[in-house]
């Protein structure tokens, strides 16, 4: 059962003639956690870790012209205190429709969390004397990189949201980290807390001595002038592109399809359809 929250409308939540297929936008990202905020159901320390469109009816899409009101309503993927829940929220009501909890998963990380445990393996002792081994002492040399882990059975990992980081030596900006790989070195990180579970160091190698700069200057020392025998190439389009993109939909010759970057799915066509003689065909 849909709870109603506002008394007055949410910033962001007004859709007076939106295409029911229209991406989210970041107004109506923020009006969506708003209106969490507002039913109680979320603290402070909650994250979104995913917001996509709850696809409306197929009927309701078909019907819809111009003018015609269209009630956005978004899934967003909740995480605070170690629980996931998904809720359907409706920005353009002010309503939680409804707040599914799923106990025993865990969500994606999000970017934010990859720098902050970026940050929390580069400040730790242990890192930094794994570090030393290998004869580095500068920690923000290192190109750190977090991967998500498998289940290994690893006992300091049960029941957390774990990071395992990897580790690139990079003494220039410029350089490729791949070509100076820390190898026999991994730090196990909890998401959550930020807490270096542990720090695995075995079967030190040596760091590898080439150098992995490859911009034009280091190619140029190492490997000499830059070719200058490939004629130019030039791609134009004086009279412009043979497309068009309207909010989301694109036409192409006698195509038209709404185009979603879906948050889980990825790319998403919707309404694909043919002009077969001025006879609107829908394929899909």
């Amino acid at each position: 059962m849909a709870e109603t929250l506002l008394e007055t409308p949410v910033e962001g939540a007004d859709a007076p003639s939106v295409h029911p297929l229209s991406m989210m936008t970041e107004a109506e990202a923020h009006a969506a956690i708003e209106v969490l905020r507002r039913s109680g159901r979320i603290g402070d320390g909650a994250r979104f870790h995913g917001f996509c469109l709850a696809e409306p009816p197929k009927a309701e899409v078909a019907a819809w012209t111009p003018g015609t009101h269209t009630d956005r309503r978004f899934e967003v993927v909740v995480h605070e205190n170690g629980e996931v829940h998904i809720a359907v929220v409706s920005v353009t009501r002010g309503e939680v429709d409804s707040w599914t909890h799923h106990p025993g998963v865990v969500p994606r990380v999000g970017m934010a969390e990859l720098f902050a445990v970026m940050d929390a393996c580069r400040k730790d002792p242990g890192f930094a004397a794994a570090l030393a081994k290998r004869g580095i002492t500068d920690p923000s040399q290192v190109q750190i990189d977090p991967w998500p882990t498998g289940d290994y059975d690893f006992d300091f990992e049960i029941g957390r949201r774990v990071q395992r980081c990897i580790a690139f030596w990079r003494p220039n900006p410029a350089d490729n980290g791949y070509a100076y790989p820390l190898d026999g070195l991994m730090v196990h990180i909890d998401v959550d807390t930020l807490e270096v579970l542990h720090v695995t160091d075995f079967d030190q190698w040596p760091v590898a001595s080439e150098r992995g700069n490859y911009d034009v200057d280091a190619v140029t020392e190492d490997f000499g002038p830059m070719r200058t025998d490939l004629r130019p190439i030039e791609i134009t389009q004086p009279e412009g592109t043979s497309f068009t993109l309207d909010d989301n939909e694109l036409r192409w010759q006698k195509w038209s399809m709404r185009v979603v970057m879906d948050d889980t799915e990825g790319l998403v066509l919707h309404r694909i359809a043919y002009d077969d003689g001025g006879r609107v065909r829908p394929i899909i």
